[in-house]
C-alpha cells in the first residue's frame, strides 16, 4: 500500500459550484491510498459515491486507483465565498491546490465564516 506521505494535505476543502458557489465545508483527510484499481473498489466500493462502471471508467487505462479515506467533514456553517476564497489566494473552481500553512490555518479556525 502506498500512502500519501505529505504533512500538508490534511484537509481539502470542497467549493459547491452552481447555485451554491461557496466552500461548504472541509474534509479532514486521514490518508490517501494508491493501489490497484480492483482492490480499491473491492474495499471501499460500499463507501463510493460512483457506480462501478463510472469507477472503472474513470480509470481506465490505469493499472493504479487513488482512495482518499476521511477521517472527519466539517461543515462550514456560513461557507466561504468566491471572493473570500479569492482573497484568500484560492481561485475556485479547481480540482486541486496545496495550501500555505497561514491559509490553512485561517480556514481550519473559522476565520473567515
Amino acid at each position: 500500500v502506498q500512502t500519501c506521505a505529505l504533512p500538508i494535505c490534511k484537509i481539502a476543502i470542497v467549493y459547491e459550484s452552481a447555485p451554491i458557489k461557496k466552500a461548504t465545508f472541509l474534509i479532514k483527510i486521514k490518508r490517501i491510498e494508491s493501489r490497484p484499481k480492483k482492490v480499491v473498489w473491492e474495499k471501499y466500493s460500499k463507501q463510493c459515491a460512483v457506480s462501478k462502471k463510472h469507477f472503472y471508467d474513470y480509470y481506465k487505462g490505469s493499472k493504479d486507483s487513488i482512495a482518499i479515506i476521511i477521517d472527519a467533514v466539517i461543515p462550514l456553517e456560513k461557507g466561504l465565498t468566491r471572493e473570500r476564497l479569492v482573497r484568500l489566494g484560492l481561485i475556485p473552481p479547481q480540482d486541486y491546490r496545496y495550501l500555505h500553512g497561514k491559509t490553512a490555518i485561517k480556514i481550519t479556525r473559522n476565520k473567515y465564516q
